[in-house]
This record gives C-alpha cells, sequence and structure tokens, in this order.
C-alpha cells in the first residue's frame, strides 16, 4: 500500500499532490512540476510523478534521492558519478514511448526512470557471500 509521507513540508509552486496535500521537502523545489510523491509504508520505496516537458529527469532523480534520503541536495554525490545524465535526458526528452524505462544505481540505491515521467527510488539490501 502506497502512503503519503509528511515529514516535511513544501513551499513552492508546483509541490502539491494530485489530491492537493502538500509535497516532501525542499527538494522538491527542484522539480516545479512534481505532480505526486509515495512512500511504501516499509519505507523502502518511494516514487515521483512529474511533468518531462517542463523539468529533465536527472533533476526528478535528484530530487527525489534527496527527498527520500532527507538530504540537502547538494550534499549527494554528483549524478553523473552514476549515469550520462545528458543521455539520460535525451533519452526521456518528449515525445517518449510510454513504455520506455531505465534503471540503475545511485548512492547506494536503485534508481528507475521510466516515461512519461516517474522516478522510483527503492532502498536495496546487500547481500554478501558467507
Amino acid at each position: 500500500m502506497i502512503q503519503r509521507n509528511r515529514s516535511t513540508a513544501a513551499s513552492g509552486p508546483g509541490s502539491r499532490s494530485r489530491d492537493g496535500d502538500e509535497l516532501e521537502g525542499g527538494a522538491l523545489d527542484l522539480v516545479p512540476s512534481a505532480t505526486a510523491v509515495d512512500r511504501r509504508a516499509d519505507g523502502r520505496r518511494y516514487e515521483l510523478e512529474y511533468d518531462p516537458s517542463a523539468d529533465p529527469p536527472s533533476q526528478a532523480v535528484v530530487a527525489a534521492v534527496a527527498a527520500f534520503t532527507e538530504t540537502d541536495p547538494a550534499a549527494l554525490e554528483p549524478l553523473h558519478a552514476a549515469v550520462d545524465t545528458d543521455a539520460l535526458d535525451a533519452l526521456f526528452r518528449p515525445p517518449t514511448d510510454a513504455g520506455r524505462r531505465v534503471a540503475f544505481r545511485y548512492g547506494g540505491l536503485e534508481i528507475t526512470v521510466g516515461s512519461p515521467g516517474t522516478v522510483t527510488v527503492t532502498e536495496t539490501t546487500v547481500e554478501t557471500d558467507g
């Protein structure tokens, strides 16, 4: 079940869910077109919906990871260390196929960018051999 998380409040325009509720944190000021933020009840998955014609996916990834980890976006590892941000932005530049998806690891998290306009952040568990 997906539940809204209200741990922090956003203050900028475009920082509201589809229901008009305030979205999480100042990190989402990076993505003014954000329309929904959902966090799984177990706290291991987070989803951000945004308008890809207004905001690049690389910016949405940084905002989603910062909100999920409750970290200032400027304190995160540069996204370009994990993925070619220019290629990511070009791949999802509108118009795109509705089924397009890219997954990669960033900051110890599994990131999935999908079209049209979704970023999913999933906490991963690392399994080690005996």
